[in-house]
């Protein structure tokens, strides 16, 4: 007969059941280790090494003094941008390809490490510099996180801190109108809502993931805009047409889409292969724009007078107002996400979001945008679609912040435009 056998009293056991519970209140068993603070007036200590890492972050923002040996002994070192421990065997996301911006604590209780501390600020400074410098190119930008697969909903748990951190890029937006603050607002969705990939029971939920990014992100979002490579790609897909016009339905019923998930079902048409032909078919059907239809110059004072002002309930309708499933533009924003977060549930998150989409809707009106943002602010993502007689059906998405303040003004000027402009010919 198999018996079982206690590692801590060597004790017998018939069955596997009757030893774990013997385990747990065995007087045997060793003492669980415990990590102390380095610091010598903090007597806390924790269970696990990465809890007191986490706590040591606490003692760097405070300046407090945290001998050299800890970092040696656990293979740690102190970001110099971020202010926070990290293991030196893997490249920390605030730190550059090269090392030599690594440095140890600039508040070690070892004060020869002080010269290397700022050499290393300075060498960060002037590779953030040179980030915003390549981030002028706004199409290298965007060409880098085209694809991405972004989540279709938010979850939950992560809504009030994705709603707080769009609030703040809008905001900044608003005040700055910059071409940084421009590229972290655009490029906010593929770096925060792109798909997971999660397996295992013991991975974190998806909205501790999402919530995770957010905070790397304001942290230091230059970083993650420059290294595209650490963003999953987007999937192919795979199968017969049937077979992907059947995920394509699932997915829209999924959404709440059924118009949707009609169209697909009653529609022959398939998504184009790229080739030539169709880049050249989707020229000959977008033509370049006329040169007298260029806006040269920027609007007069007197004309910014008599820009459009919404309200906040105008924006909010607005949201609403936009069909379940609709898909994102160049930004990977869908209307959906901007749904999620207008939810009472989120709190005072959704309202804070609501007044800064107002802002950005009046900035747009005004005409103050930056001349280098509307290629792609006002731009859109252009697909192919086959026709069964050959032909190609073009489907362009624009942007939902351009959509969103254009349909407010359509909107305020529809019943003027019908009756004035397009009468009797459209009504």
């Amino acid at each position: 007969m198999e018996s079982f056998s206690c590692p801590c009293c060597n004790r017998k056991f018939s069955t596997q059941s009757g030893l774990s519970r013997h385990q747990k209140s065995c007087e045997n068993k060793p003492a669980k280790q415990c990590f102390l603070c380095p610091v010598a007036s903090c007597n806390l200590s924790y269970r696990v090494p990465q809890s007191l890492f986490l706590h040591v972050n606490d003692h760097l923002t405070s300046n407090d003094p945290i001998p050299e040996s800890f970092f040696s002994h656990y293979s740690r070192f102190v970001c110099s941008n971020c202010s926070k421990n990290f293991t030196t065997t893997r490249r920390h996301a605030c730190t550059s390809k090269s090392r030599e911006s690594v440095a140890p604590s600039s508040n070690s209780v070892d004060d020869s490490n002080i010269p290397n501390s700022q050499q290393s600020l300075s060498a960060s400074s002037s590779s953030t510099a040179d980030v915003s410098n390549v981030q002028t190119g706004l199409s290298s930008v965007f060409n880098s996180f085209r694809g991405i697969p972004v989540l279709d909903r938010i979850p939950c748990g992560a809504r009030a801190q994705v709603a707080s951190a769009l609030s703040l890029l809008l905001d900044e937006v608003c005040r700055d109108n910059s071409i940084e603050a421009w590229i972290k607002l655009l490029c906010f969705p593929s770096i925060c809502l792109r798909k997971a990939k999660r397996s295992g029971k013991n991975n974190p939920s998806l909205a501790s993931i999402i919530k995770g990014r957010i905070t790397a992100f304001l942290a230091n979002p230059h970083q993650l805009l420059a290294e595209p490579s650490q963003h999953s790609a987007p999937r192919k897909s795979s199968g017969s047409v049937n077979e992907i016009r059947n995920k394509l339905v699932r997915k829209k019923v999924d959404n709440g889409d059924i118009k949707g998930a009609i169209r697909i079902i009653s529609s022959d048409d398939v998504l184009s292969v790229h080739s030539e032909s169709v880049v050249e078919s989707l020229r000959s059907k977008h033509p370049p724009a006329h040169e007298e239809s260029n806006i040269s110059s920027a609007p007069s004072p007197a004309d910014l007078s008599k820009a459009l002002k919404v309200e906040d309930h105008q924006v909010l309708k607005a949201i609403h107002s936009f069909p379940s499933g609709s898909g994102g533009g160049p930004d990977l924003l869908k209307p959906q996400h901007l749904k999620d977060l207008m939810l009472k549930s989120v709190g005072e998150s959704s309202r804070h979001l609501l007044v800064s989409l107002t802002s950005l809707c009046n900035l747009l009106l005004s005409g103050k945008v930056l001349q280098e943002v509307t290629p792609f602010l006002y731009g859109a993502s252009l697909l192919a679609l086959s026709k069964p007689d050959g032909g190609i059906r073009p489907i362009a998405i624009g942007c939902v912040y351009r959509r969103l303040t254009c349909k407010i003004a359509a909107a305020v000027v529809m019943s003027t435009c019908a009756s004035e402009i397009l009468s009797p010919h459209q009504r």
